[in-house]
């Protein structure tokens, strides 16, 4: 059976000092390494919140994050920016791709922030990681070269590239069409599969759940739903 992955105690964002509003409040989860966990609810029910915070993006009011057993929550600034730099992957709403950089540099980029080597033998394994994801007659184009849905795979691509623990991703279709992102949860589906990687995902989409997908339903920062399939 996998272990926890991550471990959620507590956790609360309130903003404001004179007018609070908590748009997290004392969630609570524990979430199993390998899994596939989709979080999803209204406009402001705290789902990007939820993100930040256990990413160490955002400092909560109160609460406790472990992930593989490192008190997130405790760390400070520095200390997140090199958690997330070797143990965290991302995938946003928009792709954030650097448009100087073709898409194979681009995809590369996780190593260079690990401050690790890039020789033929990473390039090779990059050009491989994109052929998976679809991608190989892009891997010299720039990003205004790429179409949406080879943005974003590239931008997956980018996140794997590290061998993060875990991979958030919100919101990874909101800029796409309907056929691109179908693609793109099909593409998310297959390397969860294939590399049992943990991935957390955010979205608006109605999701067709499969064997083994846990949703949780957030509304006004708590979570109300959680089901796994």
């Amino acid at each position: 059976m996998n272990k926890d992955l991550i471990v959620v105690k507590g956790l609360t964002k309130t903003y404001g000092k004179k007018i609070k509003t908590d748009v997290l409040k004392n969630v609570t989860l524990n979430i199993k390494e390998h899994s596939l966990t989709w979080l999803v609810g209204a406009s402001g029910s705290g789902k990007t919140t939820f993100l930040n915070l256990i990413t160490g993006l955002d400092e909560a009011s109160s609460g406790e994050v472990y992930i593989s057993d490192k008190l997130i929550t405790q760390m400070n600034e520095k200390e997140r920016a090199h958690f997330r730099a070797h143990h965290l992957g991302f995938v946003f709403q928009f792709h954030y791709l650097l448009p100087e950089f073709n898409a194979l540099e681009n995809v590369l980029l996780p190593l260079r922030i690990q401050k690790k080597r890039v020789g033929k033998k990473e390039k090779a394994a990059a050009i491989k990681l994109m052929e998976t994801v679809g991608l190989g007659h892009v891997y010299h184009h720039y990003p205004k070269e790429m179409s949406g849905g080879e943005q974003q795979r590239t931008a997956i691509a980018r996140a794997i590239m590290g061998k993060p623990k875990l991979i958030v991703a919100d919101e990874p279709t909101g800029n796409l069409d309907s056929a691109s992102a179908e693609q793109v949860y099909a593409l998310i589906r297959k390397l969860h599969q294939d590399l049992e990687t943990t991935f957390i995902i955010v979205t608006h989409a109605n999701i067709k759940a499969e064997a083994g997908d846990r949703i949780l339903t957030l509304k006004d920062g708590e979570i109300i739903k959680d089901v796994t399939f």
